[in-house]
C-alpha cells in the first residue's frame, strides 16, 4: 500500500509539473515568492496546508489607548481630590494616594492575567477546554505533514535479522537527516550536535510518514524492516530545486519520512497566555471563576452601586457648574437654575446612552489635551483664584490670616472621608476589558495600564497638595467651583487681554467638566446596561444583545435612576464618598479572588499558570491580603460615615 500510494502522488505531481510546463526551480520559486504562501515540495499531500498569512495588527496604538484610559480615570473624580487632602490632611493623604495607586497596579496585573487564562481555557459557549499540549505524543509546537520522497540508500545498518520481522516486531529507529532551507536535503550522519537540536522519532504504529515545509528535521526509514535504520545522503524531493529527480529511481525506491521540528526558545517563550480578541466583561470572569450566585450576582450588585453613584456624580457635576456659570434665571433662585440643567443634561445623555458608541481616536485625544490643559491652569492661577474668593466674600487683607483656613498636614480623624474620594479617583478596573478589547498589541497592555496609574497618581498629587495648600478649609468639595469669582479683583486698569484671559479661564474650568460628562455618562450607562443585560440573560446573552429593543430597556435602567437620585442629592463630596465605599469591594476583592481561582482553576487543568503580565505582583499571599484589605477597609469607612 506504500508503494501506491507513492506511485499515486508521483503521477499527479509530475502532472501537475507538465501541465505548468516549468522547471522545479520555477516551480518553487514561484511558490515561495506568492503571496501568504510557504515554500513546499510539488509532490506534498493535499493534506497539507500552509500556514495562514498574519495580518498586522489593528487597534489602538499604546498613546491612543493611554489617551482612553486617562479619559476614563482623570474625570469629575480629580475635581474632589483637593477636598479630600483638605480633609485628610496634605502628608496623610498623599501617603494614602502612593498606596492606593501601588494596590491599583497590583489589581491590574491580576485582571489581566485572569482574562489572558480566560482566553485559554474557555470556549466560544464559554465551557471549559481540554488542554490537549499536555501529556500526548505530539504537541502543537511540533508540525506534523505528509509527503512522499525518494532516498536512495547508500549504506544500511541492521540492528536485527529478517526473521525479527516475521515474528511481528514492530518498533522501527528513525535516523534524523536536516533539511537546508531550499528543501534540500544534506548527509544523513549520527553526530553528537544533530542531537543536540533535534529528537528522534519512534512511531511503532506507521514506519515512516512526514515532511515539513520550508525546512526542518528528516527521519527516514530503511525499508521496512524493524530495528533498521538508513543513511540517505542524497535524499531528493520531485520538483524541488538543485534535486529534479527521477521517474525510473522513484519506481525503484520510494519510502516515508518523518519530520519533527522542535521549538526553539521564541517560539516557547510565545506560549505564554495573551488577552486575546474576545472581550470578556468582570461580571462574565466572576460567573466562571466564582460561581453564579457568589461571583456573578454579587459583583453586579456592587457594580450596580459603583456605577450609578458615578452617573449620580455626573449629574451634579454638570448642573452645579452650568446653573453657577450661565444661570438661566436671573432672580437667583439656585434650586431652579439647578433643576432646569439637571433635565437638559437628561435630554442630551439618555438618548446617547441607548445608542451604540462609536468614538472617534481623535476626539478622544483631544479630550485628554483638555484635561492636561485644565489642570495646568488651575494649579497656576490657583493663588491669584484664592484672593478673587476672598475679595468675593468681603475680606481685607487685614481681616484675617492664611493660617485661619490653612489645611492640616495630618489629619487622621479625616481619613474616612478622604480614603474613599482617593481608591475612587483611581478606579477604572470594571473597564480594563472594553479598554484593552481594541488595543492592537496586547503585549502592551501592562505598560499602558501601568502609566495611566503612574501619570494619575502624579496629577492628582500635584493638584491635591497645591490646591489644598492654596485654598485650605475654603475649597469646595468640587474645585472648579472656586473659579467662580476668578479675576474679579483688580479689574480696572487692567488690559482687555487680560480681563478677556481671566474669563476665558473661569469659564472653561467652570464649564469644561460639564460638557465632559456628557461624553463620559453614556459611556459608563452602555457599561452598566450590558453587565444589567449579562446578568440577567447569561449563556443566551449573544442571542438577545442584538435585539435593539431589549438593549434599550437594559441602557433606560441604567441611565435614568442617576439623574433622579442627581436632583435630589447635589453634595459631590457625600456621593463620591459613598461610591468609594463600593469602590473597596469591586477594585481589591473581587480581582484578587478572579485571580487565585483562575490561578488554582489553570493549575487543575494542567494550563500554565504563568501568563505574558505575570509580576512581582502574582503571588497568592498578596491577592489574599489585598481581597481582605478590600473587605476591612470597606467595613471601616462605611460604618464612619453611618455615624457621621
Amino acid at each position: 500500500w506504500r508503494e501506491k500510494l507513492s506511485a499515486l502522488l508521483l503521477a499527479h505531481s509530475n502532472e501537475k509539473a507538465r501541465a505548468r510546463k516549468q522547471s522545479p526551480s520555477t516551480v518553487a520559486s514561484t511558490i515561495a515568492d506568492s503571496p501568504g504562501a510557504e515554500f513546499r515540495s510539488p509532490a506534498a499531500s493535499p493534506h497539507w496546508k500552509p500556514l495562514a498569512q498574519k495580518d498586522e495588527p489593528s487597534g489602538f496604538s499604546p498613546f491612543v489607548a493611554f489617551c482612553f484610559a486617562i479619559n476614563y480615570i482623570l474625570g469629575t473624580g480629580f475635581l474632589t481630590i483637593p477636598w479630600a487632602f483638605v480633609q485628610g490632611g496634605l502628608i496623610s493623604s498623599t501617603l494614602i494616594l502612593i498606596l492606593v495607586c501601588l494596590l491599583s497596579d497590583f489589581v491590574k496585573t491580576y485582571l489581566l492575567e485572569t482574562m489572558a487564562r480566560a482566553e485559554v481555557m474557555l470556549d466560544n459557549q464559554m465551557r471549559w477546554r481540554v488542554n490537549k499540549s499536555k501529556g500526548e505524543e505530539h504537541s502543537e509546537k511540533d508540525r506534523l505533514l505528509y509527503s512522499p520522497v525518494l532516498a536512495r540508500t547508500m549504506s544500511m545498518e541492521r540492528g536485527a535479522g529478517e526473521g525479527d520481522e516475521e515474528e511481528g516486531g514492530q518498533e522501527e529507529k528513525m535516523q534524523l537527516v536536516p533539511i537546508n532551507e531550499k528543501g534540500g536535503s544534506k548527509a544523513m550522519h549520527h553526530s553528537n550536535s544533530m542531537n543536540t537540536m533535534y529528537s528522534s522519532i519512534q512511531n511503532p504504529m506507521v514506519p515512516g510518514k512526514v515532511i515539513a515545509p520550508g525546512g526542518g528535521v528528516i527521519a527516514g526509514a530503511g525499508g521496512s524492516r524493524p530495528g533498521t535504520a538508513s543513511h540517505t545522503p542524497n535524499t531528493s524531493l520531485p520538483g524541488t530545486p538543485g534535486t529534479p529527480g527521477d521517474a525510473r529511481r522513484l519506481a525503484q525506491k520510494r519510502t516515508l519520512i518523518v519530520v519533527k521540528k522542535k521549538a526553539s526558545s521564541s517560539q516557547s517563550s510565545s506560549t505564554k497566555y495573551l488577552v486575546g480578541e474576545r472581550k470578556f466583561e468582570i461580571n462574565a470572569l466572576c460567573r466562571v471563576f466564582l460561581g453564579k450566585r457568589f461571583g456573578l450576582h454579587l459583583y453586579t450588585f456592587f457594580l450596580s452601586i459603583y456605577v450609578y453613584c458615578t452617573l449620580w456624580a455626573y449629574t451634579s457635576v454638570f448642573a452645579s457648574a452650568m446653573s453657577k456659570a450661565l444661570p438661566v434665571f436671573d432672580n437667583g433662585d439656585p434650586d431652579g437654575n439647578y433643576l432646569w440643567y439637571a433635565v437638559i443634561f437628561a435630554v442630551l445623555v439618555v438618548p446617547l446612552s441607548c445608542m451604540e458608541l462609536n468614538e472617534q481616536v481623535a476626539m478622544q485625544v483631544f479630550l485628554t489635551g483638555c484635561r492636561f490643559l485644565m489642570v495646568f491652569l488651575m494649579v497656576f492661577t490657583s493663588a491669584e483664584c484664592a484672593q478673587s474668593n476672598d475679595a468675593a466674600a468681603g475680606i481685607g487683607e487685614g481681616e484675617g490670616s492664611h493660617d485661619d483656613y490653612a489645611a492640616p498636614l495630618f489629619n487622621l480623624s479625616g481619613l474616612h472621608h478622604s480614603i474613599p474620594i482617593l481608591v475612587f479617583a483611581t478606579i477604572y478596573h470594571h473597564s480594563i476589558p472594553g479598554l484593552a478589547h481594541p488595543v492592537a498589541d496586547k503585549r502592551e497592555l501592562n505598560g499602558i495600564f501601568r502609566a495611566t496609574t503612574i501619570f494619575s497618581s502624579i496629577a492628582y498629587g500635584f493638584i491635591g497638595i497645591t490646591l489644598g495648600y492654596v485654598f485650605g478649609t475654603r475649597i469646595a468639595d468640587s474645585a472648579n467651583l472656586n473659579w467662580k469669582d476668578f479675576g474679579i479683583i483688580e479689574r480696572e486698569g487692567r488690559s482687555d487681554a487680560m480681563l478677556w484671559f481671566a474669563d476665558s479661564v473661569s469659564f472653561f474650568v467652570l464649564c469644561f467638566p460639564a460638557i465632559d460628562v456628557v461624553s463620559a455618562f453614556p459611556l459608563n450607562a452602555i457599561t452598566l446596561g450590558n453587565n444589567l443585560m449579562g446578568m440577567a440573560f447569561g449563556r443566551k446573552i449573544h442571542e438577545v444583545e442584538k435585539n435593539r429593543l431589549v438593549v434599550i430597556q437594559f441602557r433606560l435602567l441604567a441611565s435614568i435612576p442617576p439623574i433622579l437620585l442627581g436632583i435630589l442629592v447635589r453634595e459631590l463630596g457625600t456621593i463620591t464618598g459613598y461610591a468609594g465605599t463600593t469602590a473597596f469591594i469591586m477594585t481589591f476583592t473581587f480581582p484578587s479572588l478572579l485571580y487565585i481561582r483562575s490561578r488554582r482553576k489553570a493549575i487543575a487543568k494542567k494550563f500554565d499558570s504563568i501568563t505574558y503580565y505575570t509580576t512581582f505582583a502574582s503571588n497568592e499571599i498578596y491577592a489574599i491580603a489585598l481581597c481582605w484589605f478590600g473587605i476591612g477597609m470597606f467595613v471601616f469607612v462605611t460604618t464612619l460615615l453611618i455615624r457621621g
